[in-house]
């Protein structure tokens, strides 16, 4: 009986050639935001295969409002102005030392009734980060229903 595997591994490498060889195409259609599954489904690879290739290639990947458009996604769906990539931690270390610089000012701001995701966002904090610093200056933490809303504030 003879082994297969050697003409699986033969038609599998013929795959991959051929998708390298029609390495511009592939650039067009996903510059196009054309999901990489349908791309990868196309050549007969994996949606891996095709991610790293892609990447090797240097391909860059298509904004998210071109994205949103090729799936028929309502513009509320688009979050323009986010950041696609983390931020450092010296980032994170300045975005609290300015919170930590404004403690005073956090503080009587959350105790006259801005909630404390107000907060997070306005300092570019993480809540639970903002919560436990303000456990460790002893301000009392309020709960969801006593927390007014802008809206409701008056003098």
């Amino acid at each position: 009986m003879t082994d297969p595997a050697p003409s699986r591994r033969r038609a599998r490498a013929a795959v991959f050639a051929a998708a390298r060889a029609d390495k511009a195409t592939i650039i067009t259609r996903y510059e196009a935001a054309e999901p990489l599954t349908r791309i990868a489904a196309t050549y007969g690879v994996s949606r891996t295969w095709l991610r790293r290739r892609l990447h090797e290639w240097n391909a860059l990947p298509p904004p998210l409002h071109a994205i949103a458009q090729a799936r028929h996604r309502p513009p509320a769906h688009v979050f323009r102005g986010r950041r696609t990539t983390t931020r450092t931690p010296t980032e994170v270390r300045a975005a609290r030392t300015t919170l930590l610089t404004n403690r005073h000012h956090v503080i009587t701001r959350y105790t006259n009734g801005e909630s404390l995701a107000r907060l997070a966002r306005e300092y570019r904090v993480n809540p639970a980060w903002l919560a436990d610093k303000l456990d460790d200056w002893n301000v009392p933490r309020r709960t969801t229903r006593t927390t007014r809303t802008t809206n409701d504030r008056t003098p």
